[in-house]
């Protein structure tokens, strides 16, 4: 049923983003310690644009420069003014993906600076591997190599380290302890057979479509439930919202009118933050009227705001594990697509 052996992906998701940050730390520090740049863009397409929507919460917290986070199809379509001031953050599992080579010719083109991180090892022909002329390439990390499920584990948390370090050292802020941290007790979570039960028994209750909430700098990983592990891994139809948007949208769905009242699941964020009062509420009104299943983040730092930033790393195992079972139990291949393969720079 595990035909890419994706359980094995999960258990060592941990230990492959602490490998990744391990294996690129002083590469990492000696491209950010002398760069300057007026502004910053991070592309990717599936999960790793989602990084990029999660990573730059923390830019938001230390950075100064603009940042945008743009979808790499976007980026090769709609292009924003883009200079030889600009720094292009290139995400991809596969060094091949077609969406982000096209943006990648047209970033080159307009003689940007740029760095790439990918698993992808060892240059190849048509690869983004091209970009080495323009910045640096770090290389994700992991046991396990190449990476085969489509809904990507190991090199979503090995990428989301790496990237976290390279912003906070562009930043001028040395986090790669803390960032570290984060990564060990993702490898303990992914290893804590009490998690995984957990989420088996959560994955038993669900049944057909369902909401995914996330705010800030969760609604990154609402978008990964919903999209890449609910809809690529369990094949079912999964919309992912922003918490902040409940009182204006999501709320009128428990109105009487609508007699399809769907569950939800909520990844929350730690006490002591400003959005979790509200968060909280929001589970108890979703509860009144149909299923509500809050995903709680594990304490990664003492300091608010850093728990707040990196607790999401670890908080995406406990949804990677509900849809790896969900999977399973519906009698479908948790790592396996069908109709469309993962998009390469050769086609479909």
């Amino acid at each position: 049923m595990d035909s890419t052996n994706m359980r094995e992906h999960i258990l060592k998701q941990g230990q492959a983003a602490k490998m990744s940050l391990n294996h690129n730390k002083k590469a990492v520090e000696k491209f950010a310690s002398p760069a300057e740049f007026d502004r910053i863009i991070i592309n990717g397409a599936g999960d790793k644009y989602l990084i990029g929507l999660t990573a730059s919460y923390l830019w938001r917290e230390f950075g100064r420069e603009p940042l945008q986070v743009i979808h790499s199809r976007d980026l090769a379509d709609n292009p924003p003014y883009m200079d030889e001031n600009t720094l292009v953050i290139f995400l991809s599992q596969s060094g091949k993906t077609k969406d982000t080579m096209d943006a990648a010719k047209l970033v080159s083109s307009k003689g940007c600076s740029t760095a790439l991180i990918t698993n992808l090892r060892e240059p190849t022909p048509d690869s983004l591997w091209f970009l080495k002329k323009h910045g640096p390439v770090f290389n994700t990390q992991a046991e396990i190599y190449p990476e085969l499920p489509t809904p990507s584990t190991l090199t979503y948390h090995g990428t989301l380290s790496v990237l976290w370090h390279m912003l906070s050292e562009l930043a001028g802020k040395n986090l790669y302890q803390e960032i570290m941290d984060a990564a060990d007790i993702t490898d303990k979570i992914s290893n804590d057979t009490a998690v995984e039960e957990k989420a088996k028994k959560l994955a038993e209750k669900l049944d057909g479509p369902r909401y995914v909430f996330g705010d800030g700098p969760r609604y990154g990983l609402a978008r990964k439930q919903a999209l890449i592990m609910f809809m690529e891994g369990t094949k079912t139809n999964a919309f992912s919202l922003e918490s902040e948007e409940f009182l204006h949208s999501a709320v009128e769905t428990l109105e009487e009118d609508n007699n399809e009242k769907l569950p939800m699941l909520m990844f929350m964020p730690p006490k002591g933050t400003p959005f979790h009062d509200t968060a909280e509420k929001i589970v108890k009104i979703w509860g009144e009227h149909a299923p509500a299943y809050p995903i709680e983040p594990p304490e990664v730092s003492k300091h608010v705001n850093l728990n707040n930033l990196l607790s999401v790393q670890p908080q995406m195992v406990f949804g990677e594990w509900v849809a790896y079972h969900e999977a399973i139990l519906k009698g479908i291949d948790p790592g396996l697509t069908e109709i469309v393969k993962k998009v390469r720079s050769s086609g479909f």
